[in-house]
């Protein structure tokens, strides 16, 4: 089950800038279901979803995506931690591969043999990657999930857009506002409860596409996060991708899981920057250096305790045991003959 973020642990701050923006914008949202003559401002939903989805500022969970379309089907499952604008996604399967971005940089590295860490500036719209890596508060507010997608994009914010109440509607059975954004010639339609800033649905409609996103909350918790999301985008191909949120954990993550350190790097592992398009040196178990270590230089590995016997030694071993049976039937052949 998904241990939802309480909203009773909002800090003080976010919950007075919450009031305030009531204040401001004439809002009148209360904890219990509100006059149709009370009706909130859409500035005001929008703003209390993404504040409430801002408080969390660290996490870790346990992330499955599944795509579908036309062309592709896939399935993958992730370890995704999260701290301030810090996030480390590592993709758990065989060869682990692992994607850190510490807010301005971003690390990439597959644990497989001759592999190299790869490294671009995190505002390289250019640097794509085999492992999912994007802020995971949007889960439910995007199809894609996009790695440069922030929260108030998300929620359509800002002083291009501009957003209307259409009305209260029942959905998945919760008293929800219907909001709808235009920016430029697209069009998103949020339905937001405003007991608790959660988003059941979002829509986007486009001269070219069109996206509906529902979310699904497990019953009798209070979080702002879905444990499911299936989202479905249509003009053209058919695209689905449902993503599923397990074992979330909203303590401390220690600052040293967005480093180096976390990769447990081999040495003499190459690391390439492409935003300076050059290689910056191999791994010799500190830092970077210019140029490999010599094999002199490497220390072998102490044999841990009960760590199990090399494979060469269990070939000399069968070796032995097959020519000591080969001598005792020999001798008895000759014996038998004598």
């Amino acid at each position: 089950m998904i241990t939802s973020f309480p909203l009773h642990k909002l800090s003080r701050l976010t919950v007075v800038a919450i009031f305030c923006l009531w204040n401001a914008y004439g809002s009148m949202v209360l904890l219990h279901p509100v006059a149709a003559n009370d009706a909130p401002t859409a500035a005001g939903l929008l703003t209390g979803a993404r504040l409430a989805r801002e408080s969390i500022t660290s996490m870790q969970c346990i992330l499955e995506i599944e795509e579908t379309s036309e062309a592709v089907r896939s399935n993958r499952k992730y370890k995704v931690e999260m701290l301030g604008d810090k996030l480390r996604f590592e993709e758990l399967g065989d060869p682990s591969i692992i994607a850190i971005s510490d807010g301005e940089t971003r690390y990439h590295y597959t644990r497989e043999e001759h592999a190299q860490l790869s490294i671009r500036a995190e505002h390289d719209a250019a640097f794509s990657t085999t492992v999912a890596i994007f802020d995971p508060r949007i889960i439910g507010l995007s199809d894609i999930c996009p790695p440069h997608l922030k929260l108030d994009k998300a929620v359509w914010s800002g002083g291009e857009v501009t957003s209307r109440v259409i009305g209260r509607e029942q959905l998945n059975g919760v008293d929800a506002w219907r909001v709808a954004s235009t920016r430029g010639d697209a069009i998103a339609e949020f339905w937001v409860d405003a007991s608790s800033f959660r988003v059941h649905r979002k829509t986007v409609e486009t001269p070219t596409f069109k996206v509906d996103i529902q979310s699904i909350y497990e019953p009798n918790t209070t979080g702002i996060l879905p444990s499911e999301v299936v989202a479905t985008r249509t003009g053209g191909d058919i695209f689905t991708c449902r993503y599923k949120i397990t074992s979330v954990d909203f303590r401390q993550i220690p600052e040293e899981r967005f480093t180096f350190s976390t990769l447990e790097l081999p040495l003499n592992t190459p690391a390439v920057d492409y935003g300076l398009k050059k290689a910056i040196g191999y791994w010799d178990g500190e830092a970077f250096s210019p140029n490999r270590l010599k094999r002199s230089e490497i220390s072998p590995k102490p044999v841990a305790s009960g760590q199990p016997v090399r494979r060469s030694y269990f070939l000399v071993i069968a070796f032995l045991i097959f020519l000591a049976i080969f001598v005792v039937v020999l001798r008895a052949d000759r014996q038998r003959k004598a």
